[in-house]
C-alpha cells in the first residue's frame, strides 16, 4: 500500500486511484517524463528535462500556465510535484494551484498497474470541482487511453 495514504487530509486533499492495463515502467514514463507529458496532458511543456529540482512549464491552449517543480521521481513508483507558478483561466484567483502538491504512486498489479493520485491542497480550493473533472479526463481517459489504445487526448 501507498505510504501517502497515511499523510492525505481529507478537508483539503483531493484523491483518486484507479487501475491501467499497462505495465509499471510505462506508466512511470508518461507521468515522468516531459515527453510523456505532452501525450495525455498537455502539449505545451518546457523544462524538466533534467528530472528531480527542475521545474516543468505548461502551456495552455486556451491561454494560461503552470509551474511545476519536480520533487521527486522514484522509479518505477512515485512521481511528485508542486505548484510553484500558474495563471489558469476559470481559476478564480488564476493562480489558485500555487503551493498545492501532486502525488502518484504506483503499484505493480496482475495484468497492469494501479495509479493513486493525491493532490495536496485542492478539495480547499475553489476550483475543485473543474479541478475533479479535469484529473478524471486527463488519467483515467487520455493517460489510459495512451497506455491502453496508443490513443492520448492532450490539450493543444
Amino acid at each position: 500500500m501507498n505510504t501517502q495514504a497515511a499523510t492525505v487530509d481529507k478537508a483539503t486533499d483531493y484523491t483518486d486511484w484507479f487501475l491501467i492495463a499497462a505495465p509499471i515502467d510505462a506508466v512511470y514514463e508518461a507521468l515522468a517524463t516531459p515527453a510523456g507529458i505532452r501525450s495525455w496532458w498537455v502539449v505545451d511543456v518546457k523544462g524538466g528535462e533534467g528530472g528531480a529540482g527542475e521545474t516543468m512549464r505548461l502551456t495552455w491552449p486556451r491561454g494560461g500556465f503552470t509551474e511545476l517543480r519536480i520533487d521527486r521521481l522514484q522509479r518505477p513508483g512515485a512521481v511528485e510535484w508542486t505548484c510553484t507558478a500558474c495563471h489558469v483561466e476559470g481559476f478564480e484567483p488564476p493562480d489558485e494551484w500555487v503551493g498545492t502538491r501532486i502525488c502518484f504512486a504506483l503499484s505493480e498489479i496482475a495484468g497492469g498497474t494501479r495509479l493513486e493520485l493525491v493532490h495536496h491542497g485542492l478539495a480547499a480550493l475553489d476550483c475543485i470541482e473543474l479541478c475533479e473533472a479535469g484529473w478524471s479526463f486527463h488519467l483515467r481517459t487520455s493517460l489510459r487511453g495512451l497506455l491502453e489504445r496508443g490513443e492520448g487526448q492532450p490539450k493543444g
